[in-house]
């Protein structure tokens, strides 16, 4: 990923993530994998990308959750939402 990710994206992409998964913030990085590392499963998806929404007031399909790989990419995607 070329473009660097906003901080308080990243920030709060992986607050949501720690809150939702229950994962310390500490073992939350940008390339923390999120199905690897950080045992997202599809329940989890959903339930992310509704809190997600919420806390970046933007509008995605859950169902492109699961296609992201690390945080970053998840981060890096919410950041191009923002910014549309």
């Amino acid at each position: 990923m070329s473009e660097t990710i906003n901080p308080e994206i990243s920030q709060g992409t992986r607050e949501v993530l720690s809150e939702v998964l229950s994962v310390p913030m500490e073992n939350i990085h940008e390339s923390s994998r999120l199905r690897e590392d950080l045992d997202l499963d599809s329940l989890f998806a959903a339930e992310l990308a509704i809190e997600l929404e919420k806390r970046f007031d933007v509008q995605f399909d859950d169902s492109q959750v699961p296609s992201f790989v690390t945080v970053g990419d998840l981060a890096g995607y919410i950041q191009s939402l923002a910014t549309a």
